[in-house]
C-alpha cells in the first residue's frame, strides 16, 4: 500500500505541474490509488461519470505521469465506487425497453460501505449460465471462403482459436447488408463454445444491448446490467451503427468495453459501415473501435456464390443441375440471403408441382426477386464494349501490345469477364489472345486493386459494367 501511495503521489507532482489547482483540486485529489501490480496502477474512481471525465479530458496528463513514474509500459485500471454512485447516464427518450438475457443478474442497489461490490471486478465468472443466443447454423464449417470475405473469415478464425489474445482485438466487420457478417460473428462464438464450454459468449444486436440498458434502467439495476457484461469472455455485437445517438447506451457500453479490453476479453461487431462513416458515433468509441482490427466483407462474387449455393443444397441432401446453379449465381448478385430465398422458393415449388429443379423453374422464382433479370452476358459483349469505351479495336486486344492503354483495357475486359460471366479463366484467356490462366487471374487481381485506390479508374470500371448490363 505504501508503495502504491507513494507511485501516486510522484504522479501527482507531476500532474500538478502541467494544471491549473482548480482542475487538480475537482479531478485528481478524489483519486485514491488502490494498488500497484507490476507496471498496472489502480486508482478508484467516485463514478462513471468521473472515469469518463478523465479519459475524454486529461488521459493524457494520466499516461504521462504514470509512464514519467513507473515506465513505458505502464498501465492504469479504474475501480468505480457504486458505493456512493453508480454513475450511469440516464438513458435518451425514446429508447425501448425489452426484457434481459438468461443468466442476467438481479443485483440490489449496493449500499454504502459495501466493500465487497466491486463491478469491475470478474467475480464467480465460472458460475454463470449464459446462453450465448448464437444460430446453430452459423458455423464456420457453413461459412464459404472466396475473394470477398477472406481476410475477414482469417481473422475470425485466429480471433476464435485465442480469444482475447490477438492484435484483432476488438474486431470489426463491417460490409452491406446480406454479405455475411452475422454468419462469421456468430461462427467465432460457436468456435469459442466448441472449443471451450466454460467460455461466457454472448451474441445480441446493438438494439437489443440498448433495450436491455433500459430494462436496467426502469428496474433500477444498471449496477447488476453492467456486471453482467463485464464477466462475459467473448461479447460480440451486431449492427453496431444503432448505438450512435443514443447518449446512455453509448456511455454503458463504452464502461464494459473499457473493461472487457483491459481484462483482454475479446469484443466482436459488425456494422453495416466502417466506423468512421457512423454518424453520430461518439468520439471515445470511434477511437477504441479503431485501435483494434477493421475488416470488410465485399459483395460475393460468382464463385462464392457457386460456393454457396453449392454448400445450402448439399446441406439438405439435394444437388442440382449445373446450369440451375450457373443461372441463379449470375442473377442473383447483391447479397447472400437473396440466394438463400431463391433457393427456398425453389425447392418448395418443384416439390409442390413435383417436378424436378429445371432452368425454367429457376428464370421464374429468380424474376420474383429482381426487378430486371439481367439479359445473358457474353465475353463477346463484354470486349466490345471496353473497346468502344476506350475507343480501339476489339482486334487490338488479341495482340501482344504493351502500350499501357491496351494493356488497361484489357485487363479490365478479363476482370469482367469473370465477374460478369461463368467463362472459365482458361477459356477468357483464350478469348483475348490465348492468354493462360495465371495471366488472367493477374490481370483480374490488378484491377480489383486499382478499383480500391483509385476514384476515377473505379469510375470507369462501374460506367463500363453498366453499359454491359444494358
Amino acid at each position: 500500500m505504501l508503495d502504491c501511495v507513494a507511485t501516486w503521489d510522484r504522479c501527482l507532482e507531476y500532474i500538478g505541474q502541467n494544471i491549473t489547482m482548480s482542475t487538480y483540486k475537482a479531478w485528481f485529489e478524489p483519486l485514491k490509488p488502490l494498488q500497484i501490480d507490476g507496471d498496472t496502477l489502480t486508482l478508484e474512481v467516485p463514478s462513471m461519470h468521473f472515469m469518463e471525465t478523465l479519459e475524454t479530458k486529461y488521459l493524457k496528463n494520466l499516461s504521462g505521469a504514470l509512464r514519467t513514474v513507473i515506465g513505458p509500459k505502464a498501465q492504469l485500471q479504474y475501480k468505480i465506487n457504486v458505493a456512493e454512485n453508480v454513475g450511469v447516464t440516464e438513458p435518451s427518450k425514446g429508447e425501448a425497453t425489452p426484457k434481459l438475457p438468461d443468466g442476467y443478474p438481479k443485483v440490489p442497489r449496493p449500499k454504502n460501505g459495501d466493500e465487497n461490490f466491486n463491478p469491475f471486478m470478474p467475480i464467480g465468472v465460472h458460475h454463470m449460465n449464459v446462453d450465448p443466443q448464437l444460430n446453430e447454423n452459423f458455423t464456420f464449417e457453413n461459412f464459404v471462403d472466396g475473394e470477398c470475405n477472406r481476410l475477414a473469415s482469417s481473422v475470425a478464425h485466429a480471433v476464435a482459436e485465442k480469444p482475447g489474445d490477438t492484435p484483432f482485438n476488438p474486431l470489426f466487420i463491417y460490409g452491406n447488408s446480406g454479405v455475411g457478417k452475422t454468419h462469421l460473428i456468430q461462427a467465432i462464438g460457436a468456435e469459442v463454445k466448441r472449443r471451450n464450454p466454460l467460455k461466457n459468449v454472448i451474441y445480441l444486436s446493438a438494439n437489443r444491448f440498448m433495450r436491455q440498458y433500459m430494462e436496467a434502467t426502469k428496474d433500477n439495476n444498471i449496477a447488476g446490467f453492467v456486471k453482467f457484461f463485464q464477466q462475459i469472455d467473448v461479447l460480440i455485437v451486431d449492427d453496431v451503427q444503432e448505438l450512435a445517438g443514443k447518449t446512455g447506451t453509448e456511455l454503458v457500453f463504452f464502461t464494459i468495453f473499457n473493461h472487457l479490453h483491459q481484462n483482454r476479453k475479446q469484443i466482436v461487431m459488425a456494422a453495416d459501415k466502417k466506423p468512421v462513416d457512423i454518424m453520430g458515433l461518439e468520439e471515445r468509441l470511434l477511437t477504441r473501435f479503431k485501435a483494434g482490427m477493421i475488416v470488410e466483407i465485399l459483395t460475393p462474387d460468382y464463385d462464392t456464390r457457386v460456393g454457396i449455393i453449392k454448400k445450402k443444397t448439399a446441406k439438405d441432401g439435394i444437388e442440382l443441375p449445373d446450369d440451375v446453379v450457373d443461372y441463379i449465381a449470375s442473377n442473383l448478385t447483391t447479397n447472400v440471403r437473396e440466394i438463400e430465398g431463391s433457393l427456398i422458393s425453389l425447392l418448395a415449388r418443384a416439390t409442390l408441382t413435383h417436378c424436378d429443379v429445371s432452368l425454367d423453374i429457376a428464370r421464374q422464382v429468380v424474376g420474383n426477386l429482381v426487378k430486371n433479370t439481367p439479359q445473358e452476358i457474353s465475353v463477346e459483349s463484354i470486349v466490345n464494349t471496353v473497346c468502344e469505351f476506350y475507343g480501339i479495336d476489339t482486334s487490338v486486344l488479341q495482340k501482344n501490345s504493351r502500350k499501357r492503354e491496351i494493356v488497361i483495357a484489357r485487363q479490365v475486359a478479363m476482370y469482367l469477364c469473370k465477374e460478369l460471366t461463368t467463362t472459365s479463366l482458361s477459356t477468357i484467356g483464350a478469348k483475348l489472345g490465348n492468354r493462360n490462366h495465371s495471366t488472367v487471374l493477374y490481370a483480374c487481381k490488378s484491377v480489383a486493386t486499382q478499383i480500391e485506390v483509385d476514384k476515377d479508374f473505379q469510375m470507369q470500371v462501374k460506367r463500363i459494367e453498366a453499359k454491359i448490363r444494358g
